[in-house]
């Protein structure tokens, strides 16, 4: 049985107490008599009301109690959910491009997988990103579409996990399941050799904003160059030869707006520059002829930035004028820089995730006990009946003071 509101039990309680000690502090007054002849008029002395020294209607006394604490239960919400043997199990396979060895992570998930267990494989294909946050979304769908409790299930997430694989909801998505997390950790892809982890490239002007907040980031497994003024033959075989080339022109005579871009990973909201309505066609038409996949983009949809394929690397164009102010150094849009100099979407990062995001995995939430929808949906409510207990009690409540 399940109390879906625990506490009214203990208003009950409260309440029972209260009337308990109502009872108790009665006070008893005499009984009227009839008036006799003159001679046996007793002594004219008042005679007060006296305190009860001695607990009487018991059988009252309980009724009320038991009628408080029926209508408390009953408040309480209690439910009867039909009870199931074993623990349910859901085992989550990773097959995006961040395994290294996708038969290596076929055979870890078939050790954990038993008779009848759910296999579920999520980014397959080989050369799409993992997606962490939606694999766990599906997950909890089928646990719930087993009518499985919670406490009694457990998801086997196979996975690398890898950086690229985690986003911002990847630990709410964890905190709204209640169950078991088993994180069964497989070979990612390999860091190049060639290519150590080092520091993004410039070419700029010392006090430009972009190279400012560049300087901020973390070194990279992948190479990255910004370059702020125009493209030279330099940086085009740079991307050719697999490098990230941020371009980022400096704008233009736009208007300043407050607004938001939108990328897969991150939303920045500053007073960024964006073309007049004149400009806006004449950037379409240059968005147009770049041909390349949109990665950032303008609350109402409009593309912001592209990306296109250059040989082993790709070039980002970024059409965008740079926020005012201190807005290049607040984190989202160092997480925003960050993202744009980062592997080319058809290369997998290899960099591991953060050991806080594995620990917050495996860690089940805090905020008290929770229950599934199939529960709720398949539990047998008994408020009902403990109404109809208290309205019981009541009439036999009167039919005992009648009988006094």
């Amino acid at each position: 049985m399940t109390w879906l509101a625990p506490w009214m039990l203990a208003g009950a309680a409260a309440a029972a107490a209260v009337a308990v000690a109502l009872h108790l502090i009665a006070w008893d007054r005499p009984q009227p008599s009839p008036l006799p002849t003159s001679r046996f008029v007793p002594d004219p002395r008042e005679v007060p009301a006296a305190r009860r020294t001695q607990l009487v209607d018991i059988a009252l006394l309980l009724l009320r109690v038991l009628t408080i604490l029926l209508i408390g239960a009953a408040f309480a919400r209690p439910v009867l959910t039909p009870t199931r043997r074993g623990v349910a199990r859901i085992v989550l396979l990773d097959q995006s491009r961040a395994v290294a060895n996708p038969a290596e992570a076929r055979d870890s998930a078939s050790a954990w997988r038993r008779d009848r267990d759910p296999l579920i494989t999520f980014d397959s294909g080989g050369t799409a990103r993992g997606s962490i946050s939606a694999a766990l979304i599906v997950a909890v769908r089928a646990v719930e579409a087993t009518r499985a409790r919670p406490e009694s299930s457990e998801i086997v997430l196979v996975t690398p996990l890898l950086a690229e694989e985690v986003d911002a909801a990847t630990t709410s998505v964890r905190a709204t399941w209640a169950g078991s997390l088993r994180l069964v950790r497989v070979k990612g892809q390999a860091r190049d050799s060639a290519s150590p982890r080092a520091r993004v490239e410039t070419r700029g002007t010392g006090d430009d904003p972009v190279i400012a907040a560049a300087r901020l980031l973390p070194a990279l497994h992948n190479r990255a160059r910004i370059v702020r003024g125009a493209v030279t033959a330099a940086d085009s075989g740079f991307a050719s030869a697999g490098g990230t080339l941020l371009h980022w022109p400096r704008l233009m005579q736009g208007a300043r707006i407050d607004a938001a871009l939108i990328s897969a990973q991150s939303v920045v909201i500053a007073r960024f520059e964006r073309p007049a309505s004149a400009m806006a066609s004449a950037m379409a038409s240059a968005m147009a002829s770049v041909r390349g996949e949109t990665v950032v983009r303008w609350t109402d949809g409009a593309t912001a930035a592209v990306e296109r394929a250059h040989g082993a690397g790709c070039v980002r164009t970024i059409l965008v004028g740079v926020p005012e102010g201190d807005a290049v150094l607040r984190p989202r849009f160092l997480t925003l820089l960050g993202e744009l100099v980062g592997p080319c979407g058809t290369r997998a990062d290899p960099s591991p995730a953060l050991d806080s995001v594995e620990h917050a995995l495996g860690q089940r939430p805090a905020q008290g006990k929770l229950y599934s929808h199939a529960d709720l949906a398949n539990a047998i409510p008994l408020a009902p009946w403990l109404f109809a207990a208290a309205v019981m009690t009541v009439l036999a409540e009167v039919f005992v003071r009648r009988r006094r």
